[in-house]
């Protein structure tokens, strides 16, 4: 029976919520683009959203999934001190981002978006027209595109790549033609 009580070794990671799936689990990224797994009861007891960003306590995924999605999760809580992007110390924090509601960070991104002389825009450039950071702009955007407002082009530098280099964002598809 003490053998079975053996504690796993884990590593803290810093990871964002990319996708929910229709079964409940959820997946994510790691600030060096490696892939992590959520199981339905941490989403649940956690209410794990995409965009959200955790402090996650992961061990390696079974051997079978280990070649796409190297880790798993075992704990999560929510983030409070660190950042997932780097912030300029021009911008606003995240924190002070929080003033502004999600709502209205939404309806600032929307707004730059109408601009008839842009056609997409990088998260990056959106984040300094709204004088944040690029995580509050980059939350902001996944928001929108998952509720269908705005449209989103993931950019690879190489065929190789299974994660983006960036995104790119328009009000709809035919923005990037």
């Amino acid at each position: 029976m003490e053998e079975m009580r053996k504690a796993f070794e884990t590593r803290n990671m810093c990871v964002m919520i990319e996708s929910v799936s229709d079964s409940g689990s959820a997946f994510g990224s790691t600030d060096v683009g490696e892939s992590v797994f959520f199981n339905k009861r941490l989403v649940e007891k956690v209410e794990l959203d995409i965009g959200d960003i955790v402090d996650a306590n992961v061990i390696p995924n079974y051997e079978d999934k280990r070649h796409s999605i190297p880790w798993r999760a075992v704990r999560v809580s929510p983030q409070k001190d660190q950042t997932f992007a780097e912030v300029s110390p021009a911008r606003e924090t995240a924190e002070e981002s929080k003033a502004r509601s999600a709502s209205d960070i939404d309806l600032e991104v929307m707004s730059l978006m109408s601009d008839p002389d842009v056609s997409y825009w990088t998260t990056i450039d959106l984040a300094d027209a709204a004088d944040t950071d690029t995580k509050v702009i980059g939350n902001s955007c996944l928001r929108l595109f998952n509720k269908g407002r705005i449209a989103k082009a993931d950019v690879h530098a190489r065929h190789s790549q299974e994660r983006a280099s960036f995104c790119l964002w328009a009000r709809n598809a035919e923005q990037f033609r």
